[in-house]
């Protein structure tokens, strides 16, 4: 049995999604593909992390990606990252 697990984002997951965002593999489902700073990053995540559903995965403790729910008006929209070099051993 494999141990995934997922829990609530807290403010120290933000280099995590940072790193997943800009995954070239990532961004090219995203429905911004830009390359995105830090520092964009950072003020969006602080910005968000409080308003919506996010949440860090993790494999026998180890972060392996993110699940994201954004609301916009009656719907949420979801986002999916991992790790795609942790995730195989999974």
């Amino acid at each position: 049995m494999h141990n995934i697990k997922i829990k609530k984002t807290i403010k120290e997951d933000c280099k995590l999604f940072y790193e997943l965002r800009n995954n070239l593999q990532n961004r090219k489902f995203s429905l911004n593909s830009k390359y995105i700073k830090f520092n964009e990053h950072e003020e969006w995540f602080k910005k968000n992390l409080k308003n919506s559903y996010y949440f860090t995965c993790l494999f026998n403790k180890q972060k392996i990606g993110y699940v994201r729910g954004d609301e916009l008006n009656d719907t949420i929209f979801v986002s999916i990252a991992m790790n795609k070099t942790l995730f195989l051993y999974v």
